[in-house]
This record gives C-alpha cells, structure tokens and sequence, in this order.
C-alpha cells in the first residue's frame, strides 16, 4: 500500500502531510488525527500507543473500536521521531486510500502494481486447501524436522489491510523489488529487468519510498538475534550497506527483501520456518555472490550508563517493561504483557557492547533517548517509552539470571 500511496500522492490525489483527521473526521479533535500524518503511517513513525495482537480483543477489532482506542490512547512520541511497527497504521492508511479513491485498497496493490508487473496474486484459503503448503508447518528444533502448526485464530476483516488474503512467490516479490529500481536503459539484453519490463512505478514515488524519516537505535541481543534496520522510509526500511528493503515474519514462514539503487540489485528470501537469524544471514550470503562482499555493519559503542534506563515503561497494548539497576552495572528487565513474562538481563562488557541474555534468542534490544528526552527501549520493532522512573539506588540485588550474565561477562 505504501507505493500506491505514494503515486497517489505524486498525482496530486492526496498530500502526504495531511493530518489524519481530515480523511478521517471520526478523529477531529483528536490529538492523533490532529497531529499524525499520512507520512507518519507509512513509516510507522504515528507515535501512538497501539494494540497488540496477542489481545484475543484485539484480533477482534473492528472500526469503531480503533476509532475508540485512538480517542484515549496516549502519545507516547511526538509523531514524525521515532519508529515502531504498528499494524493498525496499515488499517488507517487503507481506510484513507478508500475514501480518497473509492476503491478498495487491496484492489488498488492488484490494479496498479501487481497486474502491470504480470504477477497475479493467489489467496489464502486457496493456500489452505493445499497439502504442501509451506505454512502449514515450521522447524522443530528440539526434532530438527519440519512439523504441522495449528491454525492460528482467525483475526477479524477489520485487519485485512494489515494482513491481506494476498499471496505470492519469492520469484514474485523478487519482481517486486526489482521494480523498486531506479530505471537504468544502458542493461544489457538478457538482464532480469529486460525479463520483468521497465518498473510501472514513477521514478518519484521509488525514491520517495526510502527517503529515511527515522533512525532506529542500535540494538543488542545473542548471536541468532534476528537484525533490524537501521532507518525507515516511506514505506521501506534501510538496513546496513546501503540496503532497503522489508522483512516478514509470521508462523511457519518467514521471508525478505532486499534492493540496492547503487548496485541496481535486488532479491527475495523465503523460508517456511521462522528462523529470522537464518533469513538475515542467507539474505547475507547471496548479497556477498552477487555484489562481491557482504553488506557493511559499522561497528556500533555504547555510550549510555545502563543504570540510567532504570524504570517502567510502556509499549503497544497492555506490554510493559520493568527496568531494575542491579550490582556490578546489570540491568534486570520484566518484560510483562498479560500472564506473559520474559526476564532478560543487560551488561555492558569491556568493549563497551551490551550483552543481552534472554530465554528469547532472537530477541533485539535497544536503548534511546527521544527527542524530547524521554528514556526509551527498542523491543524488537516497538519502542516503549518510560513512564515512571524506578530510583537509581536501592534495589540492587541481582537477579539470578542477572547475576549468570554478570559471571560470564567477567570469565
């Protein structure tokens, strides 16, 4: 949807700065639709406190109740500064591409960038019906075999914006990416864009798609940590090496884009296990046949004193993180939503990197300060902001897991 909002936007079918309330007057008076704007959905920079699918009422949504959560839920960055994936900004973006147009936002993806590329999309319950659907099954790492995955419950139509009915192949979203590609008449016969066609896209709405809105921070975790990017455009996200691009990750499959105006290179991974660290590092491995060398990763210094992101903070939903200072400088996370808990602990070692132990070993973690200079953390893609400073002495005690952290940093 964000290229379609793009060509929209460069026909002068609807400005991306608008505010929101005014496609939207169900959000007039609003400090959300007064102040976010088309641009910030589609960089996920909206600002917002959003929901989280693990809600069993927010798979349920409908419209009316956005519109509710929108009129109380609080601001927790201003919009335009920070980045975190919320999916009901996608919800938002299809409604005013609706109203804007008089189509369905689905319909215009068909019309307007898959059928001029000669790609047909397959749907969803087709998919069910087929046995060797790949997303019928994930990898068991205890087995190391590929095993059937319930079916998840079903979300309402409210999300399908967010989550279309849509399929389509890795050669498909290879195609895709390809046509992100700055036109370029001087390839010779036989090249991949010779094969695909000259990009339907104007060259505006490509250049506009990765024109960075947000920095994320550098974030931290195990070896199998799944890599985030390192900015978000307008619609793509910008990953280390000059790289843009998206990545998706949803049960049993889990896939990635990556293209490169500079090399005029793009590709498509897809996996049906979900196994991020594997994705980024396959993605890794073809980039380095291609292009000759892997994607540049910038060797990132923590300069922060962990003691300072002492506190509790709140993310999408009903998600919050405890911040606890501990002895020898650790830093005891409880990161709680619902009945779910996850303890993580945080130590910086002697090259000034934080060392991220987690039952999660795909988790990325993070530290910032907003530009209003508000504490934050970076949760995998959310950012969560801190509402309440935990003191800076006092609880000291390290937890168990805390303290295991501390002994292997120092052996």
């Amino acid at each position: 949807m964000a290229v379609v909002t793009l060509e929209l936007a460069e026909r002068g079918t609807l400005a991306l700065e608008t505010p929101i309330a005014e496609p939207l007057p169900e959000l007039r008076g609003t400090v959300h639709g007064e102040t976010v704007r088309i641009a910030h959905l589609l960089s996920h920079t909206s600002g917002y406190r959003g929901v989280h699918l693990l809600d069993p009422a927010a798979q349920q949504l409908d419209w009316s109740g956005l519109i509710a959560h929108l009129h109380d839920a609080p601001q927790l960055f201003p919009p335009g500064t920070m980045f975190s994936y919320e999916h009901t900004e996608s919800v938002l973006l299809g409604r005013i591409l609706e109203r804007a147009t008089g189509h369905d936002p689905l319909v215009l993806v068909a019309e307007r960038l898959l059928e001029p590329l000669g790609l047909v999309p397959g749907r969803l319950d087709d998919a069910h019906d087929d046995p060797l659907w790949a997303g019928r099954h994930d990898l068991d790492r205890a087995s190391g075999r590929f095993v059937p995955i319930p079916r998840v419950p079903a979300l309402s139509p409210f999300w399908r914006t967010a989550f279309s009915e849509f399929t389509l192949s890795v050669a498909d979203l290879a195609d895709i990416a390809h046509a992100l590609l700055p036109d370029d008449t001087d390839e010779p016969a036989g090249t991949q864009r010779q094969q695909v066609g000259r990009s339907p896209l104007s060259e505006q709405a490509r250049s506009r798609l990765r024109e960075i809105a947000a920095r994320l921070p550098p974030t931290f975790g195990g070896p199998i940590r799944e890599l985030l990017p390192t900015a978000f455009g307008l619609g793509a996200a910008e990953f280390c090496g000059g790289l843009h691009g998206h990545n998706g990750l949803t049960y049993g499959q889990c896939v990635g884009v990556r293209y490169s105006p500079a090399d005029h290179v793009a590709i498509a991974i897809g996996m049906n296990a979900m196994l991020p660290h594997l994705r980024d590092h396959l993605l890794d491995a073809i980039w380095t046949q291609l292009v000759g060398s892997p994607p540049a990763r910038p060797a990132t210094s923590f300069s922060f004193d962990l003691e300072a992101f002492a506190g509790r903070y709140v993310g999408p939903g009903r998600s919050t993180i405890t911040a606890t200072a501990c002895r020898d400088g650790l830093l005891s996370l409880e990161i709680e939503h619902g009945e779910h808990r996850l303890p993580v602990a945080v130590v910086v070692d002697d090259m000034r990197t934080p060392i991220v132990h987690s039952p999660l070993p795909q988790l990325s973690l993070g530290f910032f300060f907003s530009p209003t200079g508000d504490a934050g953390l970076m949760l995998g893609a959310n950012a969560f902001k801190r509402v309440a400073n935990a003191p800076r002495s006092g609880a000291r005690t390290a937890s168990p897991t805390a303290a295991h952290a501390a002994a292997e940093v120092r052996s």
